[in-house]
């Protein structure tokens, strides 16, 4: 499903006629956000040129949340590419609606659960959670990953966005 990143604005807004992205301007990385400029136009591409009301517009995105995973009220499941992970730690990017849960299974390069790192042993996150940093967080004492070689995450949402994975997180 495409969203419209930047839409219109409401009638007689300064963008509500159209909006236009500088060429030589990126976006700007400002604490926990990222900041967009843009141009916006009340008037619409067939106006007079010449009674163009230009704005200097500023949309915040919050941290590394340019596209996502989403799970709606069925679980979605998602299994990562693989990866070196020491086991020190696993965090998300994520928000969580209201009755929603994201949980992890860590399974060897061939899909078999890690002992210790099978599902059920990392607590849940429930909603309503919207974090830049969650950590996820194991029931008992963490354990190593015991593979020597690559890894993959099983990650399991309900009612969820999933941004963004942070490997070796403290938890």
């Amino acid at each position: 499903r495409r969203e419209m990143f930047i839409g219109l604005g409401r009638p007689g807004s300064p963008e509500a006629g159209m909006a236009a992205f500088p060429i030589d301007n990126g976006p700007i990385e400002m604490g926990d956000e990222t900041w967009i400029y843009y141009t916006g136009y009340p008037e619409t591409h067939n106006a007079d040129r010449y009674s163009f009301h230009p704005g200097i517009m500023l949309r915040a995105l919050k941290r590394d949340r340019w596209v996502g995973y989403e799970a709606d009220d069925h679980e979605g499941e998602l299994l990562t590419v693989h990866i070196e992970w020491h086991g020190q730690g696993v965090a998300f990017n994520v928000r969580i609606e209201s009755n929603g849960e994201v949980t992890i299974q860590v399974e060897d390069a061939e899909g078999r659960p890690l002992a210790g790192h099978e599902r059920g042993n990392y607590l849940p996150l429930t909603g309503p959670l919207d974090s830049l940093n969650a950590p996820m967080v194991p029931r008992g004492p963490m354990l190593p990953n015991p593979v020597n070689g690559q890894i993959r995450f099983r990650i399991f949402l309900k009612r969820a966005k999933l941004f963004a994975v942070i490997l070796d997180a403290e938890t």
